[in-house]
């Protein structure tokens, strides 16, 4: 039997849903610290499906307003908040790095640069950076959620400064 099942952003909207739903019964202005301490496998599977849900519910070709975007970045933020919350270890059961090898010939980041770079941060130390440490971290997933991060940011950018990337050329 052929399995194909893929979630959709709506899978992944209703089980985000969901726990919060089970924070918010415990206390309705729990901050993440709390969240993380009182409900440690609801707040790592929260994280999981909100990376998950990012690249498969934002579109890149539509035009968002500057109030979606902004909600977009409120989301993205959040996710960089909890990121904040947890040490390599942690993130590395949540989203295992990506085993592939041959970073050194293809000059590419690859398990052994991710892993290069988590040992340099410490293991069992609290990312302090959590864009910083996404961007090094090689995991496809992880990856796409960082495409949805750089295009938010990059269009709010261009939406604070009323930038028009089709302005620019190259002489």
């Amino acid at each position: 039997m052929d399995n194909k099942y893929k979630p959709t952003k709506n899978h992944y909207l209703k089980v985000m849903k969901r726990l919060l739903n089970e924070v918010f019964q415990i206390n309705d202005n729990v901050t993440l610290v709390e969240w993380k301490k009182q409900l440690p496998e609801s707040f790592m599977k929260y994280l999981y499906h909100g990376i998950k849900f990012m690249p498969k519910a934002f579109d890149h070709h539509w035009e968002y307003t500057a109030e979606e975007l902004s909600e977009w970045f409120n989301q993205i933020n959040q996710i960089g908040n909890m990121i904040s919350l947890l040490t390599p270890r942690e993130f590395m059961n949540i989203f295992p790095i990506t085993k592939e090898f041959d970073g050194y010939k293809h000059g590419v980041k690859d398990y052994f640069f991710t892993m290069n770079v988590i040992q340099n941060m410490g293991i069992d130390h609290v990312i302090d950076k959590p864009y910083e440490f996404l961007f090094d971290y090689m995991n496809w997933d992880v990856q796409s959620y960082m495409c949805v991060w750089m295009t938010v940011v990059g269009r709010m950018f261009h939406a604070e400064f009323d930038v028009n990337i089709h302005d620019f050329s190259i002489k």
